[in-house]
């Protein structure tokens, strides 16, 4: 792991660095490297496998992620696994996010409500937002399209 392109990621050193020496899992030469951060709670990064690089940190999540080496989709809290929970009533609330891997950054394409899978609307209002790991900043169509991990500003 090259934490020199995203030095916070280093208070997870260990974790990440363990999950990195596994190998790809994810689009065919990328890491998804996940820890826990309390009861109901994952936090994940990506890693270029290839170079180190960290592309993304601190994706959060209370139903898991899917994902596999043959596929460019990552799906934040799949509806399957919020399905999944016992008592509904009782459950989290939780979006559903669906990603796709482009050129090395991850592409918003959907997002769901975790528990029923229903398509949520967004208001469409320019959304500006900062990506913590390149300090990148872009405006986007909607709220819903910021990733989750950037900084709405």
């Amino acid at each position: 792991v090259n934490f020199a392109s995203y030095p916070k990621a280093e208070e997870f050193a260990t974790a990440m660095k363990n999950a990195s020496a596994l190998g790809p899992n994810f689009a065919g030469h990328y890491t998804v490297i996940e820890w826990r951060c309390g009861t109901g709670c994952q936090s994940f990064s990506i890693v270029d496998a290839r170079d180190g690089r960290i592309l993304a940190y601190g994706i959060s999540a209370t139903y898991g992620a899917s994902y596999s080496l043959e596929s460019r989709l990552l799906i934040i809290n799949p509806t399957e696994n919020a399905a999944a929970e016992s008592d509904p009533a009782t459950s989290v609330s939780a979006t559903s996010e669906s990603y796709l891997m482009e050129n090395g950054e991850l592409k918003l394409i959907g997002t769901r409500d975790a528990r029923t899978g229903e398509i949520l609307a967004c208001i469409q209002i320019i959304a500006s937002a900062k990506n913590p790991i390149t300090g990148e900043t872009r405006d986007f169509p909607t709220p819903c399209d910021v990733p989750s991990w950037w900084e709405k500003l």
